[in-house]
């Protein structure tokens, strides 16, 4: 039995079986492992750095557990009495279920609680307590269930029964009356009954008496007091009360008590409480908190440069043809090619009914006005057109696969004919127009397009439409007419097509029209009855990747060039997730997982005017392009420029950091710290609205610490190092909205202003090259954080 004071924090491994009812507020802090509770009959699974509150006489039973350590912070009811000027307060804390608050405010403190628990540094037991009323604090200031309303998730059930629980503690040393409360609480006496024995299993009075009886333990195993006076700060009557209920709770008397537990408990729990902290200090929570930390030594002569290429910077997806036509678009479209050196953009719906081509009826009559116009556009800004000439409807949806509009516009082709006699025309229109060396270098794509039913994909009506003929027709025109250009398909989605992918790869071999470049879309999915669902795990892209490489391998193909043509964290595009820092460092770390292993990798998309309709009137709507609609640059949008500003020689990359050298001898570390979503997030991290995008939880929500050291630089004086970060505070405009209160109604000087602000933070400092010949480096990296460091020698 532990020594209580009025406040207390003590770190324990949790042990199944064990059942907690205190008379005071505690708080359960989950370190690591995972334990499963149950309150009021409810089960809630604990996971690490969970928080859970428990209400004062709130029974909690320990299910079970996983190499769970759980620290325990108590507050007596005399602190609670003083602090608290409304003893009514109700407080809710529960990260498990509660996605309304991030709990980071919590955890910081209860962090540093636990590295002071680990040390034991302070003499005395003051900036302890410091830190459990900032705790306290903390809670009645920002978690409170306020006036009654349930703002955070809590049941009315709980709440009552956390009214009564409160009115019990507050009132253990006085009168305590049933009717009281029911009548504070505007119920009648025999319901407040049935509710709290329902909940508790006890009836009123015994549960006080049962309370008081706990109350009273500490009380005798700590200090000094008579039992009489025990008795009365319990709230018993006599001392001969408190011995008869005593005895009959615990089976024993009280004076019987404090003998056995005083001899049989302090050496026990000296000798537990060490054991804790020693391995506490191996896990490094004598640091505040077990961050991540890596040491890397490199030795510079001895790296090997890789010259690599930027298949990430090949092709950006911008979307429909006709939305390419548009001033916004367009302005767009040049602002990232000036910046980011895309070579390709990715177009579709080329023959939809937008473009005015054709009425999919009238063979042989054609109008290419708007399709030039939107040509001459790329060609004469030096872009190039990668089309894929299939049918995709025009949509937006929510990533869990709700439909905000669907549109298809794709021209009804009344016959096969009619739509072959098109395709020629309209290859035969832009040689012509632009010249066989131009066109030889553009990109063409028939998608199959998996994610759409057949009656959405047909480019043409037949009820014995089959893609591969159709796909074959396509190759067989672009070989003579544009006999340079590239031609591939079918752009499928592993783990929903393998099947199909197989059988079209086979038949490619076997009538000797083997694509160009074989691609595939990439999204972190896997797929079920029909299904998309959102990864439970990281690292699912490199295993996709190697299925890709398998299905070509077995096709007799594995000499194709591999595109990745659809990628991105979300299937869908009104995910918030998608304008913030965790799709920065979701792309960064995915590039590297995947280096070398795929001929492009072509992002989706470029702007958000892709996917803009009547329910995008925010500045950010959770688009998948990397530029908002207002001109400003998302997170994303900076990552590939760190990456475009990396040098072309690679030295060497693992899971946090890719090194590369530019010709002058420049080093460049490009270092990131992605963590996926916390499993329990996964069921609706795919669906992240303006309200909870900010709460999100991460599997690891640690600081990553990068030890560096470069052996033998080129030169042994002093360096530059150039720093540029982007996270949350630092180039996140989500962020800086945030500051705003997400506020809709924002004129030109408010766009300018954010447009300023949301950019990565640059830093430059110098450091020398020590005795020992080597540049020593520490990056410290926030979860979804990216860091790029330049390094060039200092010169006066």
């Amino acid at each position: 039995m532990r020594k209580l004071h009025q406040l207390d924090y003590i770190i324990k491994k949790a042990v199944p079986g064990s059942v907690l009812v205190q008379p005071e507020l505690v708080i359960l802090y989950l370190l690591e492992g995972k334990m499963e509770i149950r309150c009021y009959e409810e089960k809630i699974l604990m996971k690490s750095e969970d928080i859970f509150l428990l209400s004062p006489g709130m029974e909690c039973e320990f299910l079970h557990a996983s190499d769970a350590i759980c620290g325990t912070a108590f507050y007596s009811p005399a602190v609670l009495s003083k602090i608290m000027r409304d003893m009514n307060i109700m407080l809710y804390a529960d990260s498990a279920r509660d996605m309304k608050h991030s709990y980071s405010d919590l955890r910081e403190i209860l962090q540093e609680m636990t590295k002071e628990y680990t040390l034991h540094a302070h003499e005395t037991s003051a900036y302890m307590d410091s830190l459990m009323l900032k705790l306290l604090d903390c809670l009645i200031e920002k978690y409170q269930v306020r006036k009654g309303i349930i703002e955070t998730g809590a049941g009315s059930k709980d709440v009552r029964m956390r009214r009564m629980m409160q009115y019990i503690t507050r009132n253990l040393n006085e009168e305590i009356s049933l009717t009281e409360l029911a009548k504070e609480m505007y119920v009648s006496a025999s319901t407040l009954s049935r509710i709290f024995k329902k909940n508790t299993g006890y009836y009123f009075a015994d549960y006080v008496m049962h309370m008081r009886i706990r109350n009273s333990l500490p009380q005798l195993q700590s200090t000094e007091q008579t039992i009489t006076q025990v008795a009365l700060n319990s709230g018993f009557s006599s001392s001969a009360a408190f011995n008869r209920s005593f005895k009959k709770t615990m089976g024993m008397m009280p004076t019987e008590y404090r003998k056995n537990m005083r001899n049989a408990a302090k050496e026990e729990e000296i000798e537990a409480e060490e054991d804790i902290r020693e391995e506490l200090i191996r896990k490094g929570y004598q640091y505040g908190r077990k961050e991540l930390r890596e040491e890397v030594t490199l030795d510079l002569p001895a790296l090997r440069p890789q010259f690599y290429d930027m298949v990430w910077n090949e092709c950006i997806n911008i979307g429909d043809m006709f939305e390419m036509g548009r001033a916004n678009t367009q302005f767009h479209v040049l602002y990232l090619q000036e910046h980011l050196h895309f070579k390709y953009v990715r177009l579709w719906n080329i023959f939809s009914v937008k473009m005015m081509i054709s009425d999919g009826s009238t063979y042989g009559q054609y109008n290419f006005d708007l399709v030039n116009q939107i040509l001459d556009f790329l060609v004469q800004n030096r872009i190039r057109p990668f089309l894929d000439l299939a049918r995709r409807p025009d949509t937006a949806i929510r990533s869990e696969g709700s439909v905000i509009y669907f549109r298809d516009e794709y021209i009804p082709f009344a016959s096969r004919r009619i739509w072959e006699d098109l395709l020629e025309a309209f290859l035969l229109e832009i040689v012509n127009r632009y010249g066989t060396e131009e066109v030889s270098t553009w990109i063409f794509e028939l998608c199959h397009n998996g994610f759409h039913s057949v009656e959405e994909t047909r480019v043409y009506e037949d009820p014995n439409y089959d893609y591969f003929e159709v796909w074959k027709y396509a190759y067989t025109k672009i070989r003579k007419i544009v006999p340079g250009a590239r031609f591939g398909g079918p752009s499928a989605a592993i783990g929903h097509d393998e099947e199909f992918v197989s059988g079209f790869l086979k038949k490619c071999v076997q009538e000797n029209c083997r694509p160009d470049y074989v691609s595939f879309m990439l999204f972190p999915y896997e797929f079920a009855q029909g299904m998309e669902n959102l990864c439970s795990r990281s690292g699912l892209e490199p295993d996709r990747v190697r299925q890709m490489k398998q299905l070509l391998s077995d096709a007799g193909m594995a000499d194709s060039s591999l595109y990745i043509t659809e990628w991105n964290n979300s299937i869908g595009n009104r995910n918030y997730l998608n304008d913030s820092c965790y799709r920065s460092a979701y792309l960064v770390s995915c590039i590297a997982s995947l280096w070398s292993q795929v001929d492009m990798l072509a992002v989706m998309a470029g702007t958000d005017w892709v996917s803009n309709y009547f329910d995008s009137n925010k500045i950010l709507n959770g688009g998948i392009g990397l530029i908002a609609k207002d001109m400003i640059c998302k997170p994303a949008y900076f990552a590939f420029s760190f990456l475009r500003n990396m040098g072309r020689q690679l030295l060497a990359k693992d899971d946090h950091f890719l090194l590369s050298r530019n010709a002058n001898g420049d080093l460049f570390f490009l270092c990131f710290h992605f963590s996926w979503l916390r499993e329990d997030m996964i069921g609706n991290g795919d669906d992240i609205d303006l309200q909870t995008v900010r709460q999100i939880r991460f599997a690891d929500e640690r600081k990553l610490e990068l030890n560096i050291r470069i052996k033998n630089p080129e030169y042994r004086g002093e360096y530059i190092v150039k720093r540029r970060v982007l996270g949350e505070n630092s180039g996140s405009i989500l962020n800086e909205w945030a500051k705003l209160g997400f506020e809709t109604r924002l004129n030109r000087e408010d766009i300018k202003y954010l447009q300023a602000i949301s950019v990565p933070g640059i830093g430059i400092e110098r450091i020398a090259v020590n005795s020992q010949n080597c540049l020593d480096l520490t990056v410290t990296l926030q979860p979804q954080e990216v860091i790029l460091l330049h390094l060039y020698p200092y010169s006066s």
